[in-house]
């Protein structure tokens, strides 16, 4: 039922004010993606970034210099891609012009080198990349507390209440009351970006608490350890 409500809404996710969203409130939630894509790269020597990865390393705060001139494309290289053979520089390069075609990026020349970084435009799509694959990782032991995210939206922003609603059963909270939500993990980056995401910064709460009441169902549901 949510995920059938989150696809009929998808053109209106698509015409949310992605721009208005406080970067510097949201930017961390993508260094977990910088870390997988870096580890990735790292393992697999093969590999190279494709276009979404591209945007999620910048947007992480990731700097790619370019620094080997290609016949097409002036003098491109990233820091984790040193070693690269030519068919992989090549695609690369293919992924950077892309994405500057679509003006989702900026070149900026410093100190002789030609850097690659993400424009408004980048980050408004970084943004909806990352609303569909946004997670919540479980750590290795719970620390034994609650994150509650209580919320009051009024009704004139339905669309966005329901979107937010069906974002967190999605996430794997526990619908505790109408309007409040369980999950027993860090998660204040996630929620402060679904914050920003659905413009409803003063309308929820996020709340960290040692004990729930009768707590056992919780404990039950997320097959917790007590």
């Amino acid at each position: 039922m949510d995920k059938l409500k989150l696809k009929k809404s998808k053109k209106r996710l698509v015409k949310m004010k992605l721009d208005s969203v406080q970067w510097e409130k949201v930017e961390k939630i993508f260094a977990p993606d910088k870390e997988r894509i870096l580890k990735s790269l790292a393992r697999d020597k093969e590999s190279y970034p494709y276009t979404q990865d591209v945007l999620k390393l910048l947007a992480a705060g990731a700097i790619i210099t370019l620094s080997f001139a290609v016949p097409t494309f002036p003098m491109v290289i990233a820091p984790f891609v040193v070693g690269y053979k030519e068919y992989q520089r090549y695609r690369l390069n293919q992924t950077i012009g892309r994405l500057k075609k679509k003006k989702l990026i900026d070149m900026v020349e410093k100190d002789g080198y030609t850097i690659v970084k993400i424009n408004k435009n980048g980050i408004i799509r970084a943004l909806s990349y990352k609303l569909e694959d946004i997670k919540i990782d479980k750590p290795k032991r719970w620390d034994r507390k609650w994150r509650i995210v209580i919320f009051d939206i009024p009704e004139k922003s339905r669309n966005m209440r329901d979107n937010l609603r069906a974002r967190l059963k999605l996430m794997g909270f526990y619908n505790l009351q109408e309007s409040v939500w369980v999950h027993p993990y860090p998660c204040f980056d996630q929620v402060e970006f679904l914050r920003q995401i659905y413009h409803v910064d003063i309308n929820v709460r996020y709340i960290i608490a040692d004990q729930i009441e009768d707590a056992d169902d919780l404990v039950s549901h997320f097959h917790l350890v007590k």
